[in-house]
């Protein structure tokens, strides 16, 4: 503590106008949720003020302190560039127009262009508008840095676990699709016909299904104190709430208006389905398949991925199947799943991926699927992703809102239901 400190101009004014705030504040008859913890912000502050200790010193702590209650050691190191970022897009300074996607031809368009256009049909009424309910508009890097963290939050958005298509818009495509695991070259003789073999193939179509974040409120105060970095907490909140709703779609979507999940895809494509036996021949214990997963559960679902798919093939599961998979040992005493000098999970050969929303193991539980990546296909529409702003809404209260947009498909190529390339380890009922 800086006890007995000189507080300088700055921060006697800071003191200042914390004392004033906290006098307004006591004065309210009724104490709200919100009322009290600002109440207790001010105190501490100007507590810490009193001290010695900065204006800016107090914000990067309460920064770090919001950062810790998210879950991270630290603020990231780009911080004030994210909020340089937002604060251009925001002010109209820069950002305001996407920056047309490989492909698509597009003419630059000034702010009052766009303000003139809003109404209209099309994506520039995506991109941005002004009115009642606020304004549209996408940070030049926002895409980029949410589905990194999006794929650090769940192995489903990264591209190793999936084959990702970006367009530029969110209409139905159609994606014809190869299979010829079921035919061979044949040994012939001299002047021998050749006999017809017709091509396995199919096709997939992917739409484009909207999720939206839900409103995140931010205070005037919190918008205009540079110390706070609310755009990184901003992205970080939005990242985690689509890499939540989506992943689950993503993985267990019924394809009823909505994605079709990797296991609801696998199953309908006729994928092998391995009945847990349990981990009691590993570990000695009384589990059975209905609870457990033993290492012969999982030589038996590599076994049922046709050898064709197993090459490049994967494994997805969530943490806690992840972790009990991990404890075990096979009847050599060594470990089912090692790790790379990468630090990469690995399991008879093949990389894991933990996925949130996979099921838990438990009775009937398509707990773990084993799959060919580059079938599964999920769709990122990139004039899809955009934040909307709420600037009237509860303006009387001071605070703006952001709402952040996402639209996805996704689906598993499986034109030959004789081969398909997944495999489910499911529980036993």
């Amino acid at each position: 503590m800086k006890a007995a400190a000189q507080v300088n101009s700055i921060g006697l004014d800071e003191l200042q106008k914390t004392l004033e705030e906290a006098g307004r504040l006591s004065s309210k008859e009724h104490f709200s949720k919100r009322d009290e913890s600002r109440m207790a912000f001010l105190l501490v502050k100007s507590k810490m003020l009193k001290d010695g200790f900065t204006p800016s010193e107090i914000a990067n702590a309460d920064a770090q302190r919001l950062y810790r209650s998210l879950g991270l050691a630290h603020m990231p190191v780009a911080k004030d560039e994210i909020e340089r970022e937002w604060r251009n897009c925001i002010e109209g300074r820069s950002g305001i127009v996407r920056k047309p996607v490989d492909g698509e031809v597009g003419a630059a368009l000034t702010p009052s262009e766009v303000e003139q256009r809003a109404n209209e049909a099309g994506t520039q009424s995506i991109t941005y508008t002004q009115g009642v309910g606020g304004g549209y508009f996408v940070p030049f890097q926002f895409y980029q840095r949410l589905t990194e963290t999006m794929r650090q939050y769940d192995a489903i958005f990264d591209d190793e676990f999936c084959n990702v298509i970006e367009t530029a818009t969110g209409a139905p495509i159609a994606l014809p699709i190869l299979d010829d695991v079921s035919h061979s070259s044949v040994l012939v003789t001299e002047a021998t016909q050749s006999s017809e073999t017709d091509f396995i193939a199919g096709g997939l179509e992917l739409k484009s299904y909207s999720f939206r974040s839900g409103v995140s409120y931010i205070s005037m105060e919190l918008l205009q104190d540079s110390g706070i970095p609310w755009a990184a907490l901003l992205e970080l909140t939005f990242a985690r709430r689509h890499a939540r709703g989506v992943g689950s779609a993503l993985i267990g979507g019924s394809g009823s208006a909505q994605p079709t999940g990797l296991i609801t895809a696998a199953l309908a494509a006729g994928a092998a389905v391995t009945i847990a036996a349990g981990s009691a021949t590993n570990d000695g214990s009384a589990n059975t398949g209905a609870n457990s997963i033993g290492s012969t559960d999982l030589w038996t679902c590599y076994k049922g991925l046709n050898p064709a798919y197993r090459v490049g093939s994967c494994w997805v599961m969530n943490d806690n199947t992840f972790t009990s998979i991990s404890s075990l040992l096979d009847k050599s005493g060594r470990p089912l799943v090692h790790l790379t000098r990468g630090n990469e999970a690995v399991m008879l050969g093949r990389p894991v991926g933990v996925c949130p929303s996979m099921p838990e193991i438990g009775s009937a539980s398509n707990s773990v699927v084993l799959f060919a990546p580059q079938f599964f296909y999920t769709r990122r529409v990139l004039s899809g992703m955009f934040v909307r702003a709420f600037s009237q809404t509860k303006a009387e209260f001071g605070l703006t809102g952001f709402e952040s947009f996402y639209r996805t498909d996704s689906d598993l190529a499986a034109p030959d239901a004789s081969f398909a390339p997944a495999s489910v380890l499911q529980n036993h009922s």
